[in-house]
């Protein structure tokens, strides 16, 4: 395939799938105004069985994100090591650098915002 096939090929897929996101977004954002709408105009009773569903859906929701906060630690060693593995000490060096850094900035913050900010 030549060169230029191959360029319109990529360019139609992102194209494509860029609209097909966007069409996607906004039909989502329709069905749910529209559904919020059918919601509330039920009786009282009614809407208050889907809220419930809902608030058990957001719960369950909700206990996904904790286990994947408790385990992203792991995660992120994997991904530390295995650079670590392939480059070097040297690169966890910087990192533990960027990341001293890192607080050493939050700390100026700290301190320059906890106090009165009519001095500065």
């Amino acid at each position: 395939m030549s060169n230029l096939a191959n360029f319109c090929l990529v360019l139609f897929h992102q194209i494509s799938s860029s609209l097909f996101q966007k069409v996607l977004f906004c039909q989502l954002s329709c069905f749910a105004i529209f559904l919020g709408y059918g919601i509330g105009n039920l009786k009282s009773d009614k809407s208050q069985k889907i809220i419930e569903g809902f608030q058990i859906w957001i719960e369950a929701i909700y206990k996904i994100v904790t286990v994947i906060v408790k385990l992203s630690p792991i995660g992120i060693f994997g991904f530390i090591a295995k650079d670590v593995a392939t480059t070097g000490v040297d690169k966890l060096i910087g990192l533990g650098q960027f990341v001293i850094g890192t607080y050493l900035a939050y700390a100026v913050l700290v301190l320059l915002f906890s106090f009165d900010c009519s001095i500065l």
